[in-house]
């Protein structure tokens, strides 16, 4: 219920310029999530992060980070809404939306904010950790999906601009050093 506009804009006072993303959503309910997907950036334990810019024009924005993504109906989201300074991580299955963890944020007093979300393995149990300005926000534990495709999310009537879009996997077949020399 919305039309998701994307778009590349010039931004020369963006962290990584020539360049910014916008994202704008036009959804009338809270409950409605408008994607873009990293297409074939597909993990089972990724290491996400991003810049966020909230701009002044056209409303409130709350957006974030989306992970474990099978499709519009099913992903992990760090959601941060900084009008009601607060950070979520929403589990969305089909029709149901759980929030997994929720937690105030006090955003530093900088232009461009950070998000970082990753989901890692200890012990068996899964857990998604979330740092908003360089700070550990909330960790919580879930093993409802696994692999999937990561990418930034806007929620609700908000614009919202992105930059330093960067996703790897935590866990690799590479090894952490090179072979002895002996």
């Amino acid at each position: 219920d919305g039309v998701p506009v994307w778009t590349v804009a010039p931004e020369k006072d963006a962290p990584s310029p020539p360049n910014i993303l916008k994202g704008v959503s036009t959804c009338q309910t809270s409950t409605c999530y408008q994607l873009l997907v990293a297409e074939k950036l597909q993990y089972e334990y990724p290491d996400v992060s991003v810049r966020l810019h909230y701009p002044n024009e056209g409303g409130v924005g709350q957006g974030g980070i989306v992970i474990g993504l099978k499709d519009e109906r099913h992903f992990y989201a760090a959601i941060v809404d900084l009008a009601a300074k607060k950070l979520q991580v929403l589990r969305v299955l089909s029709d149901q939306v759980t929030v997994l963890g929720e937690t105030a944020v006090t955003p530093n007093p900088v232009e461009w904010h950070s998000l970082r979300m990753n989901r890692d393995t200890i012990i068996s149990k899964d857990v998604i950790e979330v740092f908003f300005d360089g700070r550990l926000m909330l960790s919580v534990q879930d093993q409802t999906l696994g692999l999937g495709e990561v990418g930034l999310v806007v929620r609700g009537q908000s614009p919202l601009h992105f930059d330093s879009l960067h996703a790897v996997p935590l866990f690799s077949q590479r090894p952490t050093s090179n072979p002895a020399a002996y």
